[in-house]
């Protein structure tokens, strides 16, 4: 399994420094900005944060709506205000790929240095149909909702949230993962449970793993594939014709078989379910 683990111990430390330290930290200053940039069909965003959530769903066509506030907390409102100047939204657009990244002063990218000042900006964002998406943040959970998209989201201590999407990977260390996509690639965190539904009646390749937490997955009935599950601790259950999971081990070939897909925990259960026949089509409303 793919990690984004090189850096847990060190995030870990930050984050739990902040969460005592916010209390002390008396004073804010926020503030709000909104961006429409043009894109044409088949475009791609990138956004790159730090602190903070983001939030991504399908808007008109034509162009990408950005909405981000930062807030920082400090121990005077002298200080917040100057640090509020100092973290910078930047955002470029190069033929039709649109980049936004948040920057933050040298001094609170240090480990060890926070002067006094907690910062978080946060997202929200619209795109038209069909355009590529990739979300990361270090801490603040991610939350898609795109029917039409290619969706990668990545983040370390925070959830990730996919309501719609047409092929979806993601990552996360802390926090649990809850989609809903026509297909999925790798979608993996350490900490937590996955729960999910791929719409595809021929499902691509995919990989879904945890260390600690429980795995829910729901396919159509009728979806041909192959399911290689296996846990060490907790039961196996498929309630699919052709699956006879055995106590830490399931291998089924699905309506005559297909591609793999790999179903992974060490300390969780397993559950591959059949999806009602009269399942909603992504990104439609229940």
């Amino acid at each position: 399994m793919k990690r984004i683990a090189t850096i847990i111990l060190a995030v870990l430390f930050i984050g739990g420094t902040l969460g005592c330290a916010d209390t002390l930290l008396a004073a804010s200053a926020s503030k709000r900005m909104e961006k429409t940039i043009p894109i044409a069909e088949g475009g791609s965003l990138t956004i790159e944060n730090v602190n903070g959530f983001v939030k991504i769903s399908e808007g008109k066509a034509g162009s990408v709506h950005i909405v981000a506030e930062k807030v920082v907390k400090a121990l005077d409102e002298a200080k917040a205000r100057d640090y509020l100047k100092k973290v910078a939204i930047r955002i470029s657009a190069k033929g039709n790929a649109i980049e936004v990244k948040t920057h933050y002063p040298r001094r609170l990218k240090s480990f060890f240095n926070f002067g006094g000042v907690s910062v978080v900006v946060n997202y929200t964002v619209e795109v038209p149909a069909g355009t590529k998406l990739s979300a990361t943040s270090v801490n603040g959970a991610l939350s898609v909702d795109a029917p039409g998209s290619v969706v990668n989201g990545e983040t370390t201590n925070g959830s990730i949230t996919v309501g719609a999407a047409k092929l979806l990977s993601a990552s996360t260390v802390n926090g649990r993962i809850r989609f809903r996509a026509e297909n999925i690639g790798d979608v993996e965190t350490t900490n937590g449970g996955i729960k999910g539904e791929i719409l595809s009646l021929k499902p691509a390749r995919a990989s879904v793993a945890t260390v600690n937490g429980g795995i829910t997955l729901t396919i159509r009935p009728t979806a041909a594939l192959r399911v290689s599950a296996s846990n060490v601790n907790g039961s196996i259950t498929c309630d699919l014709p052709g699956a006879a999971p055995s106590k830490h081990q399931l291998n089924a070939d699905l309506n005559g078989g297909g591609e793999t897909l790999s179903v992974e925990t060490v300390n969780g259960s397993i559950k591959v379910l059949r999806a009602a026949p009269a399942a909603a089509q992504v990104g439609s409303k229940k």
